[in-house]
């Protein structure tokens, strides 16, 4: 699926929808309260993203 979506040209859309999956899955993880300050880009047909996880146990800086 990813090589699918970021295959296709990086459109907007596309970039919306792997920021969505992204974010669903740390939202995901237990103790994981919220992210924000969340930012990405597709450069390359590369996909990267920042942001910061605010969990249980301190905030926590994620990057790719």
């Amino acid at each position: 699926m990813w090589q699918r979506m970021i295959g296709s040209v990086g459109s907007d859309e596309n970039k919306q929808v792997l920021d969505l999956i992204v974010k669903e899955r740390i939202n995901g993880t237990t103790n994981v309260n919220s992210v924000v300050n969340f930012i990405s880009e597709i450069k390359d047909r590369k996909y990267t993203f920042t942001c910061l996880v605010i969990t249980d146990y301190g905030n926590l800086t994620v990057s790719i």
